[in-house]
């Protein structure tokens, strides 16, 4: 399992990146751990396989709905009921919180016995908690939470919106050590 320092660099690259391409109009539909690489210095992150992304804007622009798509572990709610309208970047979004999760847990929210039960989870069940030995910053629950909420409007809109919450909650994880040490030495 990868540290926290690392883990967070990897997401604020990732939203980065998710900035870049959701300016231009493009949408991932499919963000998960294999489509992320990973050069062997580590500030080399690359976003790959957009292929779902190319699809969508393809069908879009002749108005025709296009089918599912995306890996079972990662999808957004909209992208399972086909509800292609509610598409924006708000469903790579929800992706990137399930990706958090697996990162700082070592497991997936969701777990069944085929992709179907996989599916229905994320229309029906919240993401759970993460465990103790997973939760490296406070507020980390919350922004997973937030990035992953079953609706739409509770989601954050936007890339540069999820980086902002996140570099809060970093600043507050800072602050929180700082006051420990002051304590410490006191």
């Amino acid at each position: 399992r990868l540290g926290w320092p690392v883990i967070s660099d990897i997401l604020e690259r990732l939203l980065s990146a998710l900035s870049h391409a959701h300016a231009r109009g493009v949408i991932h539909l499919d963000l998960k751990l294999s489509n992320i690489l990973i050069g062997e210095d580590p500030t080399d992150l690359r976003l790959r396989d957009f292929g779902l992304a190319d699809l969508y804007r393809q069908a879009s622009r002749a108005g025709k709905p296009t089918p599912m798509g995306g890996t079972p572990t990662y999808m957004a709610p909209e992208q399972i009921q086909q509800n292609w309208r509610a598409i924006g970047p708000w469903t790579d979004l929800y992706s990137l919180g399930i990706l958090t999760y697996i990162l700082t847990s070592g497991r997936r929210p969701f777990t069944g016995e085929d992709n179907d039960a996989v599916l229905a989870a994320h229309l029906t069940e919240e993401v759970p908690p993460l465990p103790p030995y997973a939760a490296a910053t406070p507020g980390l629950d919350k922004w997973i939470s937030q990035l992953t909420s079953r609706q739409i409007r509770s989601r954050f809109r936007s890339a540069p919106a999820a980086m902002a919450a996140l570099l809060h909650t970093q600043k507050a994880r800072l602050q929180r050590a700082k006051q420990a040490v002051y304590t410490n030495v006191k």
